[in-house]
């Protein structure tokens, strides 16, 4: 009975031992199929690496085209923010208001005020000039400068005496000489930011 309890574990065991060498086999063989049907198969396990071998998005032409005088210093440059010579954060209107160092860059004077993006020129007159909202010229403003109400002092305030308000529609009635002559005049006081908008039509 012993005898025959022993000669059916030994069974047993050579039969898992069996099975198990076989798996380990069988995986191995797996293993460097996938290898050589895929050899890129390494790369999956670093994220880094495929994040750095995306295409970079090109910046708007009118980063490149805004003078070296007026640009000042690069902030961000793979996403074409700079400070101007005189102090303004400018940048494509979509880099710059989702910016997370979009606070940080305010001036002292400006810290922990409500920080929004300005459209140097208004996104309704974006096809006018050929392009995309979000890659116009923009500026960094406080939610006071930017403000839109009557009497606020604030840039819209300006702009709004000059080219009369409206939508996309209404923006039909202008040609790109026409809404630049009117900014430059709501701008006059901010070179930096003329020369912004003057690089959109720069060659």
């Amino acid at each position: 009975m012993k005898k025959s309890v022993f000669r059916s574990t030994t069974v047993i065991l050579l039969a898992a031992s069996c099975l198990l060498f076989g798996s380990e086999t069988q995986a191995a063989k797996f293993s460097n199929t996938t290898n050589t049907s895929h050899p890129e198969s390494h790369l999956f396990s670093n994220s880094e690496t495929l994040l750095a071998r995306r295409p970079r998005r090109s910046l708007p032409a009118w980063v490149g085209r805004v003078p070296r005088s007026s640009r000042g210093q690069w902030l961000d440059e793979e996403k074409g923010i700079y400070r101007s010579s005189r102090g303004s954060i400018i940048g494509p209107y979509s880099a710059l208001a989702n910016h997370p160092q979009r606070q940080a860059w305010l001036r002292r004077e400006f810290q922990g005020q409500n920080v929004q993006a300005h459209h140097l020129i208004e996104r309704r007159f974006a096809r006018l000039f050929g392009m995309n909202g979000n890659d116009m010229p923009a500026v960094l403003l406080t939610r006071e400068q930017h403000s839109r109400r009557m009497g606020s002092g604030g840039i819209h305030e300006r702009i709004n005496q000059l080219i009369r308000p409206g939508n996309r529609s209404g923006s039909r009635r202008y040609n790109p000489a026409q809404v630049l002559q009117a900014y430059r005049e709501a701008y006059r006081e901010n070179d930096d930011w003329i020369d912004a908008i003057g690089a959109i039509l720069r060659p």
